[in-house]
């Protein structure tokens, strides 16, 4: 390749070694409530760029390390009718590792080039709740927010401040609901409803318009039939009907001159059916 040829032989190098642990207690209050703390370490590894495009892109990148301290509780009350599970945690991490799409600072033109944008606490809290208020009903709900925050950022990478790390969702939601109806003769017939809600996201270190994923709500609904002994089933699942156009990612490639960006696009509504036979 006339482009790259200038690259064949150059060596690249990087070392590096990290010892991770792990420690965790929790406590059993009563049959119904138990709760839990934990501390960990964590390691990406590091490297050299896979992808340069010219000699002064062969750099090394350092590891991207993580200290994670947890709480939370996990309980079932009222006889086991409710279920509700709660955590909160805090990540904090040292040379976040990013890919760059421009990179002036070794040559002009294009870039893909892996680096260390610098050190970021990520905090977080998630719910998680079951229900059987009565019998044959089930009402579940999720629920969770995230916040990321750069500590430190080398100037070197072109990251702005108050950005978020690629991929980094600031909430998340869902929540369903079912009813088991009891069929004369035996079996069941069981109507599910689930709405979910993501909320959007950027694809590149560098935010931009063109490497935003917007969030979405998505409704799905499934009718399952058991039959008496359980070994068959058979389900009728509509996803996504309300036929929402969205999208699962995208990769904005103008940052690299190359002028495109592309979409990687939900599917639309589906209805499907499923049979289970257990042996």
């Amino acid at each position: 390749n006339i482009l790259i040829g200038s690259l064949t032989g150059i060596p690249g190098h990087y070392d590096g070694s990290k010892t991770d642990y792990r420690v965790n207690g929790d406590y059993r209050w009563s049959e119904a409530l138990m709760t839990y703390a934990s501390l960990s370490t964590g390691l990406k590894g590091g490297g050299t760029n896979p992808r340069p495009f010219n000699v002064p892109q062969v750099q090394p990148f350092n590891a991207e390390t993580l200290t994670a301290y947890e709480i939370g509780a996990k309980s079932d009350l009222f006889q086991r009718r409710l279920r509700l599970n709660v955590s909160g945690f805090i990540n904090k991490f040292k040379d976040v590792q990013v890919t760059l799409l421009s990179c002036p600072q070794y040559s002009p033109g294009p870039c893909a080039l892996p680096a260390n944008a610098g050190d970021a606490d990520i905090k977080g809290l998630e719910v998680e709740l079951q229900a059987r208020p009565v019998d044959g009903l089930t009402i579940e709900g999720s629920w969770s927010t995230l916040s990321f925050e750069y500590t430190r950022i080398d100037p070197l990478t072109g990251v702005p401040p108050g950005s978020s790390a690629p991929g980094t969702i600031e909430s998340k939601w869902s929540a369903a609901a079912q009813y088991e109806f009891q069929l004369p003769g035996g079996g069941s017939l069981t109507p599910r409803y689930d709405h979910s809600f993501q909320g959007g996201y950027n694809t590149n270190a560098v935010p931009t318009a063109g490497n935003r994923v917007a969030g979405y709500h998505l409704d799905n609904v499934q009718i399952t039939w058991k039959s008496a002994d359980e070994r068959w089933q058979a389900s009728l699942i509509g996803s996504n009907l309300s036929d929402r156009y969205y999208y699962y990612s995208v990769f904005d490639l103008t940052q690299l001159g190359g002028g495109s960006n592309y979409g990687f696009v939900a599917p639309p509504r589906e209805i499907s059916v499923q049979l289970q036979k257990k042996f």
